[in-house]
């Protein structure tokens, strides 16, 4: 387990709950049940309290949904439940106020919490109207003791900040900070932030700049971390562990929700999983954020010889130790290690050393590739630098090592991670956080598992979550809410079963059009729910076909996929 020091923040109460400081790392999740129907929304709530989710958030989509608010919290309170409710709201500063009179917190996007129809006002008009809007939902919100949080959305920038900044981090951060602003004047700081994105890159990058962006301003509020569209299954924990893992690594982080389009009770193990690998402390906080190398090399795949059959990821390199076997079954394009003491200089075949005294000793050298196992890095790393063809292989435990690394170091390095772990699941998760802390920034030329259900399956799908090597279809998948109104989780399975055989596209399935076109913008197709049972096609975000019923949207998009690909 690795002891981090976390980020200095303020205490902010929700209800009976507080965030920050030196509490706990709080876990959440978000209703997908319609707002009025409180029946299910009451027993849906419960699930995800009973999961052990600190925090329950609801879509709350008009001021008759935000009135409903009264009644589902008197019945989870009839059965005892305490847990803090928050509203989800976008684009009417109404609703956000009638909300904020009944639960302990308000989430409002920055992009969109002046109407759209105000877009044609000149910058200083939009800001003008922002400013009286905000100030006025702060006023209640201080009469009823209701905390807010501004949650800046990658896909859901205003168009006044784009102008500003583009659609970039810093427009992310600035966002925000207009509001931090607003809200610091008028004394009130129950305030959380988060500044998310289906991207794990972004959205690292992003609250790392947040974190500068509130030092230089004598700012710390608590940060909630989540990475959208993160998808489900495997994939949705590899990059939701990748994004978030690597920020409370760097002791940025107060509150999280993983965003897998499942049950949302689904979400409360994985998020609980992802913090039990870290210890945190407050005391002797420093934020070292290391830069990104200018790394362009694609990073390497080894497997080992008893885990490498998979008919559509095939690792560059298989180790075969000291097994003599027929390599010509491997078919063409793979390398193998061999240990040192059995290399003979065949073609496609290089040395692995098992220490750093084993290839200083050999006599048995490789004029293009020797791979050396390094026992402590920190030492023995500087003995290899004037040496030629070396690739260095790290043993990685935890992220801990990371503060080892010595950005002139000239060495390709391969990270070696045995997993320890009998849960598969948190193996998964200790695994994408780790390496994914370090692929993001471009530390590390290869990747090799070892004893992992599926290694082949997870190595590639880190180096895809960390966006440095794409070796199949990414999916960016909405969790869903109460403003999705078609059955998500089977139009992706679906969709996912007809394209799994792809490669190098980027496909989105989005709930709803709140950050739906702009949480998509990455990908080459997506289809967007507009109503009930009815989606629409896009290509990047140019309109392809309309009001696609949910029958027939997976086939839909499957035929342009491939008329596209013909033409």
């Amino acid at each position: 387990m690795t002891k981090i020091f976390r980020f200095p923040t303020k205490i902010v109460s929700v209800g009976e709950v507080f965030l920050g400081g030196n509490f706990p790392i709080r876990i959440q999740s978000m209703t997908n049940t319609n707002t009025l129907d409180t029946e299910s929304t009451v027993n849906q709530c419960v699930r995800i309290i009973e999961a052990g989710a600190d925090l329950v958030r609801m879509t709350v989509r008009n001021i008759a949904e935000a009135k409903n608010l009264s009644v589902i919290k008197k019945k989870l309170r009839e059965k005892g439940f305490k847990t803090p409710l928050i509203a989800d709201v976008h684009y009417n500063s109404l609703i956000a106020e009638e909300a904020a009179k009944i639960v302990e917190k308000v989430r409002i996007n920055p992009g969109n919490f002046v109407d759209k129809k105000n877009i044609s006002l000149s910058q200083e008009k939009n800001l003008e109207i922002l400013q009286e809007k905000f100030v006025k939902l702060l006023k209640i919100c201080k009469e009823n003791g209701t905390s807010l949080r501004v949650g800046a959305n990658h896909g859901s920038l205003s168009e006044r900040i784009v102008n500003l900044y583009g659609d970039t981090t810093k427009g992310m951060v600035e966002s925000v900070m207009e509001f931090l602003r607003i809200a610091e004047n008028e004394n009130f700081y129950q305030i959380v932030v988060s500044l998310k994105s289906s991207n794990p890159v972004v959205m690292i990058n992003a609250y790392r700049e947040m974190v500068f962006a509130m030092q230089r301003e004598s700012m710390n509020y608590p940060l909630h971390l989540g990475v959208t569209e993160a998808g489900n299954e495997q994939d949705g924990r590899i990059k939701s562990a990748v994004g978030i893992g690597a920020l409370l690594s760097e002791g940025i982080g107060d509150t999280i929700r993983v965003s897998l389009t499942e049950p949302p009770e689904n979400e409360i193990p994985v998020a609980k999983k992802l913090i039990e690998q870290f210890t945190f402390s407050n005391e002797k906080y420093f934020f070292e954020h290391f830069e990104t190398r200018e790394n362009k090399e694609t990073p390497i795949v080894i497997a080992n010889l008893n885990e490498s059959k998979n008919e559509n990821l095939i690792p560059d390199f298989i180790y075969l130790g000291k097994n003599q076997v027929d390599t010509n079954i491997f078919g063409k394009n793979i390398s193998f290690l061999c240990d040192s003491e059995v290399f003979n200089f065949q073609k496609n075949y290089f040395p692995y050393f098992h220490s750093l005294k084993e290839f200083q000793d050999s006599q048995k050298i490789s004029e293009e590739k020797n791979f050396v196992y390094l026992q402590n890095f920190s030492q023995e790393i500087f003995e290899l630098e004037n040496e030629k063809n070396v690739v260095a292989v790290l043993p990685i435990f935890d992220i801990s090592v990371k503060k080892e690394f010595s950005k002139k170091c000239s060495i390709p390095l391969i990270f070696k991670y045995l997993n320890a772990e009998k849960d598969s699941e948190k193996s998964i998760l200790n695994a994408s956080s780790v390496l994914g802390s370090f692929f993001i920034d471009n530390l590390g030329n290869g990747i090799w598992l070892e004893n992992f259900t599926e290694n082949l399956d997870l190595s590639f799908g880190i180096l895809q979550a960390s966006r440095r090597r794409m070796s199949r279809v990414e999916y960016i998948i909405c969790p869903s809410c109460g403003r999705t109104l078609f059955d998500i989780q089977r139009v992706a399975e679906e969709i996912k079963q007809k394209t799994s055989h792809l490669k190098n596209l980027k496909i989105g399935i989005m709930g709803c059009v709140v950050n739906g076109l702009g949480e998509m913008a990455d990908a080459d197709i997506g289809l967007v729910g507009m109503a009930e049972n009815k989606l629409s096609l896009y290509q990047n975000k140019k309109l392809i076909k309309r009001n696609i019923s949910v029958e027939k949207a997976a086939d839909e998009m499957l035929n342009f996929i491939k008329n596209f690909h013909k033409s």
